[in-house]
């Protein structure tokens, strides 16, 4: 059995393989504990093994947990009382689970009701590399692995101008909220499914006044445009804030090749009042141009990341060289250890594992102190 650790906390990112540690990333917030206990051997498609997965030393009193295997599903046979997070339809063979619960309740569920159905038939075999994230649940939020952002969903309807304001008004680890921006398919895609968010205000709008309005909060210059004639559109908020993405009525044209997703003829600016944009209108990811005075759900993004919990993240790659790293790109640099060369060298040749690639990675967890435990067992 080979295990390494890890300092996690807060949010917890890894991505652990048989052998090592794939990816790694750490935050300093609120200290804990994940043990991950994974087949040493291929499994053959088509066969579940159970996965324990042990948490300890949280101090959250709700988490959120999100799991995804390489490869293959997972099922979590026993729930009890989690619940699916938003976008998520079962704990019975998927690709990814997501849900919340209690501290008690997640640590009771994943000691033995996990297991891991390999890929493929009987003629094929798999390796098992899952990545675990767990953070405080924070009732109503989504986070997003790619962009890194989180969002808050807001039920109670408000005409566009006021859910910016309130969107602006609202902070979330210590960060100023704004109406989503919509800037790639892939955001667009987990905005439709994930956010459990159906006909809401988002952060786009042709309309100037209030355009520049949202600038001048953060002292930025005026700019002008035809607005709702041309359907000149503008993103009012977040980093691209005062940022044209889009011209034209009922056909679009995309500035400078950046993401719309407006739906068949639209936006149309129907007589000729309609100057803010939701989106999910009747489809999901479909974004349907309306009248800034209607009242309508809205969507909150934060410009969250790793970096807000105040800690160095680190990414290792698997220790027996293959590069199997999954995970968005470290938002910091990899910092190559200081060697002591007073200090004694250990011996690891029989291992079977590069030596000095495993000192180094030695070296680096030390300093770090406690936390994931990554376990291969025999069958």
């Amino acid at each position: 059995m080979n295990r390494f650790k890890l300092l996690v906390a807060g949010v917890v990112l890894a991505l652990v393989s048989l052998g090592g540690v794939s990816s790694a990333q750490a935050a300093a917030a609120q200290p804990g504990n994940v043990a991950v206990d994974l087949p040493n051997e291929a499994v053959a498609g088509g066969t579940s093994v159970v996965v324990p997965i042990t948490l300890s030393e949280f101090t959250f009193t709700d988490l959120t947990v999100r799991l995804v295997p390489g490869s293959g599903t997972l099922t979590l046979a026993n729930p009890g009382a989690l619940t699916l997070n938003s976008g998520y339809s079962s704990f019975d063979a998927q690709s990814t689970l997501s849900f919340h619960g209690t501290l008690a309740d997640v640590v009771a569920a994943l000691q033995s009701n996990l297991s891991w159905t390999a890929p493929g038939d009987a003629e094929s075999s798999s390796l098992l590399t899952i990545r675990v994230e767990v953070t405080k649940f924070v009732s109503g939020t989504t986070y997003d692995p790619l962009t890194g952002h989180t969002y808050m969903y807001i039920e109670s309807p408000l005409p566009w101008h006021d859910a910016l304001l309130a969107a602006r008004g609202m902070t979330y680890q210590g960060l100023t909220g704004y109406l989503a921006t919509i800037t790639s398919q892939a955001e667009n895609d987990f905005i439709g499914t994930k956010s459990g968010a159906p006909s809401i205000w988002f952060g786009a709008t042709d309309d100037q006044g209030y355009v520049n309005e949202a600038r001048a909060a953060l002292a930025l210059d005026p700019i002008t445009f035809d607005s709702q004639l041309t359907g000149d559109y503008y993103w009012a908020g977040g980093p691209e804030i005062g940022v044209q993405f889009g011209v034209g009525l009922e056909t679009v044209t995309p500035i400078n090749g950046l993401y719309n997703s407006w739906a068949q003829q639209e936006p149309n600016n129907w007589n000729q009042e309609e100057g803010c944009a939701v989106t999910n209108w009747n489809s999901v990811g479909l974004w349907n141009d309306l009248n800034c005075a209607g009242a309508h759900s809205y969507l909150v993004e934060f410009s969250t990341g790793l970096e807000i919990f105040e800690t160095s993240v680190y990414t290792f790659d698997n220790i027996t060289g293959d590069s199997k790293d999954v995970n968005p790109p470290a938002v910091d640099p990899v910092v190559d250890p200081v060697v002591d060369p007073e200090e004694p060298t250990v011996d690891l040749a029989d291992t079977g594992f590069d030596a000095g690639l495993i000192a180094a990675l030695a070296i680096l967890l030390i300093a770090a102190g406690a936390g994931l435990r990554v376990a291969a067992r025999k069958k």
